[in-house]
């Protein structure tokens, strides 16, 4: 105490000395309340993503993808999300190139970072390096049903449901790299403010649930999800579904080759 008060003695603060250690203490106490994290709504922590149930998930926004794939249907596949008696939804679905190639040196190993390597113009799978990263994009808007790309079926009828639980991937995901994620922008329109998906594995494929606290997934709000594999999709195929009101609408999109038993890359993790 006597220390405290010859040091203050010595302040030419005009007040007095047991009330400027008294703001000085509530002023450490006050710092250590505070402490220094980045915010999460960094970009780069966003296009990261952060880890939970096994998978890495991060924000589509935050991601820079490449050119599309163009295949038999486009560059975009356009479907509804459909029980047998209805649409519950519409889907439309890409998958893109990484925006960069990456440099490597004769054993394989990456020489340059991706931001200074080679931009790639367009997305061929054939002429792409093995080991490319593939994103698979599904934009899905419930009560809403937009013409199908042919040979889909257009449904006759449209409901707009009135429970969305969650959208999943109802396929094995071959060569998932364990990244996965949807735009988190896209989630607070069709949600709201504390609105999101829990992204985990359903068994061999994936499922994002539906977290609404201030109500349901709202209708003609389109979501996008987005998922990783270095496996180029084989074509369209019926691998996704809108689980809602106790059924499952299923609809069409590119999903990648499923390997035959021993060969070809099969799951990586977590979803095995």
């Amino acid at each position: 105490m006597l220390l405290a008060l010859s040091l203050a003695a010595c302040n030419f603060s005009s007040e007095r000395p047991d009330q400027q250690a008294q703001n000085e203490a509530e002023a450490t106490i006050s710092a250590s309340k505070t402490p220094d994290i980045t915010p999460v709504d960094n970009a780069s922590i966003r296009a990261e993503g952060v880890v939970a149930n096994g998978i890495v998930i991060a924000d589509l926004d935050a991601l820079a993808l490449g050119p599309k794939i163009v295949g038999p249907v486009g560059p975009e596949v356009q479907a509804s999300l459909a029980t047998p008696l209805a649409a519950f939804g519409d889907i439309e679905s890409w998958v893109a190139c990484p925006a960069r190639d990456s440099i490597r040196d004769d054993s394989g190993k990456t020489t340059m970072p991706q931001p200074k390597a080679p931009k790639i113009e367009t997305c061929e799978p054939g002429n792409m390096r093995d080991g490319t990263v593939y994103t698979y994009v599904h934009a899905v808007t419930p009560g809403v049903d937009k013409p199908n790309d042919r040979p889909f079926a257009q449904p006759e009828a449209l409901n707009m449901p009135a429970d969305i639980t969650a959208f999943r991937v109802a396929v094995p995901l071959a060569g998932f790299t364990g990244k996965a994620g949807y735009s988190f922008g896209d989630a607070t329109k069709a949600l709201g403010s504390k609105g999101k998906f829990a992204v985990a594995c359903l068994g061999k494929a994936i499922v994002f649930t539906v977290e609404a606290p201030e109500g349901g997934w709202r209708k003609g709000q389109t979501v996008r999800f987005f998922w990783q594999s270095t496996v180029a999709p084989a074509g369209p195929a019926e691998a996704y579904e809108l689980a809602a009101d106790g059924k499952r609408a299923r609809g069409a999109g590119p999903a990648p080759a499923q390997p035959k038993d021993g060969e070809g890359p099969a799951l990586n993790v977590p979803c095995a």
